[in-house]
């Protein structure tokens, strides 16, 4: 399970430390199954460091309900959305 500080829509996750996208893209890699937790203000929001790709995930745990260009995004990459209200 990992969080983020952005979201490339149509890239992934990203972060504003380089340190953590190096922790982060090790964890992602190195699992059998990874999960983004990201509330609906990382959506669009980009930082500097894109730390791992769609295709790194197979989950996305949000508040953020996706547009249809997000949703083909993940979709494309197998990634499963799960919404969940605050």
């Amino acid at each position: 399970f990992l969080g983020t500080s952005g979201i490339d829509p149509e890239k992934g996750p990203c972060t504003t430390e380089l340190g953590e996208a190096g922790v982060k893209s090790a964890a992602v890699h190195n699992s059998r199954r990874a999960v983004l937790l990201a509330d609906a203000s990382k959506w669009g929001q980009m930082a500097p460091i894109l730390y791992a790709d769609w295709s790194d995930f197979d989950d996305v745990v949000t508040d953020h309900r996706p547009t249809r260009s997000e949703q083909r995004a993940l979709s494309a990459h197998k990634v499963r959305i799960h919404l969940v209200r605050c």
